[in-house]
């Protein structure tokens, strides 16, 4: 009997330059450079293949995470408390083990989180108003239900920064946010929290991106050092929020990438931290034509989620950007994660692409070019002060602008828009509800960033058209 492992000795590996000479071979004498390798928004040349050479140097090639699983998460916004108690359990018996609220501090949370068991499952709060007085509300709550708090998976999230960056903003003022900010970190709180959708959401590429969220938390870093606060001993995690786009491969090494740098930044620190990533389908991708076509592209970004490392996720409702989202679209975001763990098993395996030369490479170029975007900034005065100059709006701002130009002349393709369009579909009844984005320019401290979705010009042309028809 033949041993398999002797079949594979038949063939004798090739080399980089031996699938070149192949290339070139193909391509009956055209630059192959030229032809097949292509740059991205960042300065990254993308090859059409990757070897062994490409990831040799690299001192290892270990996966950069040991956990399999993520929550799925189902997002709540509170206006009544019953209400949102009965979506929340209903959202937990139908496959979610995570939660994410969106409240005001004078929730009352004996209605919102009864027969809820928290220790059970991850909590998310995104505050609105006093996060201070929330806090001690929550310390009551877990009080009174004698839970013990080192061991619930809840976090605090206000991110004032964020709110500065999508509104132009503080929530109150610099000082009166920062002071809330090191208060819940003094009162032990999980609250270090970076809402960085809004960076890709706004256009910026992978990379800057990252830098953006560096620099993001390197602020919050230094606010509690300037309050005498002792970081190595007071900060156990950072979750970042972060949005997964459609780009396949450069998600999943965006989502790595992200480690590797935040391992860096931490190490400049000395601290040793445990990074959670808390992913959600983009904004900027969805389309309100064909728009059943966007829960392909939930469960692609998903996919990228997922494989990249996420620790929880949200898939957004196919139809979140023209209606509230259903019951029928909630089930069906919610499944798409079901399906990826329950039948592609994708929950088993850790950091499953480790190892993968093109996601090797791309993730060590992603990091390094975020690294370098991250001290452009710092050297620059830092993140409040580039924001407050406008440079990060104008860098985002033309990143969004290459992206827009190249689906606007059909070389990016969202299917149902710009290709193969449904000429039968009528739009025009959802132009009050459509999500268009962002644009107005609402900052009175500095200029928010814009975060309008590829489709919205499209979009609007359509309706103009189908009113005149």
């Amino acid at each position: 009997m033949t041993n398999q492992n002797n079949l594979f000795l038949e063939f004798s590996p090739s080399s980089a330059e031996q699938w070149i000479q192949q290339i070139v071979k193909d391509l009956k004498g055209e630059n192959y450079e030229q032809k097949l390798v292509y740059t991205n928004y960042d300065g990254i040349a993308i090859k059409p293949f990757y070897a062994k050479e490409d990831v040799r140097n690299y001192s290892t090639l270990e996966p950069l995470f040991n956990h399999s699983d993520w929550d799925i998460c189902q997002e709540i916004e509170v206006d009544d408390e019953v209400n949102a108690n009965k979506k929340a359990l209903h959202a937990l018996n139908n496959g979610a083990s995570a939660l994410l609220f969106y409240v005001f501090n004078s929730v009352d949370l004996n209605k919102l989180l009864k027969d809820i068991q928290i220790e059970y499952i991850g909590v998310q709060f995104i505050i609105e108003g006093n996060a201070l007085e929330f806090n001690t509300n929550l310390n009551n709550y877990i009080s009174h239900h004698k839970l013990d708090k080192s061991k619930l998976n809840i976090t605090l999230n206000i991110d004032p920064i964020e709110n500065l960056v999508r509104t132009g903003q503080w929530r109150k003022s610099i000082i009166e946010d920062k002071t809330e900010f090191v208060s819940l970190i003094k009162n032990k709180a999980n609250a270090f929290c970076i809402n960085a959708n809004i960076y890709h959401n706004a256009g910026a590429s992978e990379s800057y991106e990252i830098a953006c969220v560096l620099a993001h938390a390197n602020t919050y870093i230094n606010w509690l050092i300037e309050e005498g606060i002792d970081v190595k001993e007071t900060l156990k995690t950072i979750q970042l929020n972060i949005a997964v786009g459609p780009n396949y491969f450069f998600e999943i090494a965006k989502l790595r990438a992200y480690r590797k740098a935040f391992s860096l930044l931490f190490s400049e620190y000395s601290l040793t931290i445990d990074l959670k990533i808390h992913a959600e389908t983009a904004f900027r991708n969805l389309t309100v034509a064909d728009a059943y076509n966007n829960l392909l592209r939930t469960t692609s970004e998903a996919m990228a989620a997922s494989i990249g490392g996420c620790n929880s996720l949200v898939v957004k409702p196919f139809n979140i950007i023209y209606e509230s989202p259903t019951d029928f679209s909630e089930r069906l975001a919610r499944n798409i994660q079901l399906i990826l763990k329950s039948e592609s098993y994708f929950d088993k395996m850790a950091d499953v692409s480790a190892g993968s030369y093109f996601i090797e490479e791309l993730t060590e170029q992603i990091a390094k070019k975020a690294w370098t975007y991250f001290t452009e900034i710092e050297s620059d005065g830092g993140f409040i002060k580039c924001l407050e100059k406008g440079a990060i709006q104008a860098k985002i701002n033309e990143m969004a602008l290459a992206q827009q130009t190249f689906f606007d002349e059909g070389k990016s393709v969202l299917v149902g828009t710009n290709k193969f369009p449904n000429t039968k579909e009528t739009i025009k009844q959802y132009e009050d509800s459509i999500a268009w984005g962002s644009s107005s320019k609402l900052g009175k401290v500095i200029e928010p960033l814009t975060t309008i979705r590829l489709t919205a010009k499209a979009e609007h042309e359509r309706i103009e058209q189908e009113k005149n028809n």
